[in-house]
């Protein structure tokens, strides 16, 4: 079992734009780099805020907004069963009878790990990016998030038992 480092949860802040409409953006957060002493962070919650300027570009059927959480800015195309993509969400616009009628959005979407084992969601502390993109939108997304985590230690076990469970069994 990794040795817990804080006693009571960090909180993180990201938020990420488009660099051009349509396209994968990520944006990172630094919390820990040095590979002599090996970390994680168990990320326990996220919580997702697209704002209002956002939101307005989800209009027509087909307009969709891709967001989540990776351990990579290098990925090409996110997908659920790519490792390196810790979250994975999707809002969409889907009509249902008019076109004028309307739906209630829930502000912030929260997702939660709490009830995994250990906690939360045990990923490495040196890297962690946000990513957007958007698709068919008419301009720019951003998605904000708050991130509530804890540091652990490790051991060189641990760390290498950690670097191999970031593979997906198929």
């Amino acid at each position: 079992m990794a040795k817990m480092k804080d006693d009571w949860a960090q909180l993180a802040y990201i938020a990420v734009t488009e660099s051009a409409a349509n396209t994968l953006t990520f944006g990172s957060i630094s919390v820990f780099s040095n590979i002599l002493t090996p970390k994680a962070m168990v990320l326990h919650r996220v919580s997702y805020n697209m704002p209002t300027g956002t939101n307005d570009l989800l209009t027509a059927a087909g307009d969709a907004l891709y967001f989540g959480l990776g351990g990579d800015d290098s990925i090409a195309t996110i997908a659920m069963d790519d490792p390196k993509v810790y979250d994975y969400n999707i809002l969409s616009v889907d009509h249902i009878g008019t076109a004028a009628s309307g739906a209630v959005r829930e502000s912030p979407i929260v997702v939660d790990w709490t009830a995994l084992p250990g906690g939360g969601k045990l990923v490495p502390a040196d890297r962690l990016y946000i990513y957007c993109q958007g698709e068919n939108l008419g301009d720019v997304s951003t998605i904000q998030a708050r991130i509530e985590f804890t540091l652990v230690d490790l051991n060189a076990q641990q760390y290498i038992e950690l670097a191999q469970s970031l593979r997906i069994l198929t």
